[in-house]
């Protein structure tokens, strides 16, 4: 693997910010849940690791990684809280806190993401998924296992539907492709905040647009919800950017980084 350059480190927050009252303690800082405290419990096996949230003394949140291989690769493979708390920037934090806790402890890491799920052409009352995690993705860096701009290619898209908002789901695309994973659950992320796009007008739009699709899908502005996705080499500066606490860390985290 040819040298890496050291990483000019630009802090940037990929979620709310917190103080650490204790070492299984934190405070909100800002956002939503401003105020509120949580507990934190990691739990770290050869295999696997885990992170638990508890709301005053009860479990609102999970997050499970798999260490595959032990030691090296961090597969992160499910994440939530519950609907009461969703879209209000736990997930960040956890994703934050288990990842930074593998990084200091294992040499070198890889990161994934594992969120594909099997969505058929004909099912029914299908919904945008896995917003939360999928946004963390977008701000740390991370690019979806398939290739979009291919998959997205003109020939390739047979049809295109707009599915509205339903319950804590935004609104969102489903495009059939003539190639595998022959569906596309699909959202958008907002240029400026890169939160989920609810507006149901704006996708009718760009349904009819597929130029527009395309310009999202090269800005990383369109992600799919039903795939996986990796850190690769051009995402670490942006990781260490969010995940890193000062430029040391960053340079240390930087050297232990792998493909995976």
């Amino acid at each position: 693997m040819r040298q890496r350059t050291v990483h000019d480190w630009h802090p940037k927050s990929i979620g709310p910010r917190f103080d650490w009252l204790a070492r299984e303690r934190i405070r909100v800082k800002d956002g939503p849940l401003a105020g509120r405290e949580f507990g934190i419990e990691t739990k770290l096996e050869q295999r696997h690791a885990f992170l638990f949230v508890s709301d005053q003394g009860s479990r609102i949140g999970q997050a499970s990684i798999e260490r595959d291989p032990p030691g090296q690769g961090i597969v992160l493979w499910d994440i939530g809280v519950q609907p009461a708390l969703r879209r209000k920037g736990l997930a960040s934090i956890m994703t934050w806190i288990i990842f930074r806790e593998l990084l200091e402890r294992q040499q070198t890491a890889s990161f994934r993401i594992r969120m594909i799920t099997s969505v058929k052409a004909g099912d029914k009352d299908v919904e945008t998924q896995n917003l939360g995690i999928c946004v963390v993705a977008n701000r740390l860096g991370f690019t979806p296992e398939w290739d979009l701009e291919k998959l997205l290619a003109k020939e390739n898209v047979g049809r295109v539907e707009v599915m509205p908002p339903r319950g804590n789901s935004t609104a969102g695309f489903k495009i059939l492709v003539r190639t595998y994973p022959l569906v596309l659950i699909a959202f958008l992320l907002d240029r400026d905040t890169h939160r989920p796009v609810s507006d149901y007008g704006t996708y009718l739009r760009l349904s009819k647009d597929e130029r527009s699709v395309q310009q999202w899908v090269r800005q990383g502005l369109l992600v799919v919800s039903n795939g996986n996705y990796v850190l690769r080499e051009g995402g670490f500066g942006q990781f260490l950017d969010a995940v890193a606490i000062d430029m040391s860390e960053a340079q240390d985290f930087g050297l232990r980084l792998r493909e995976p």
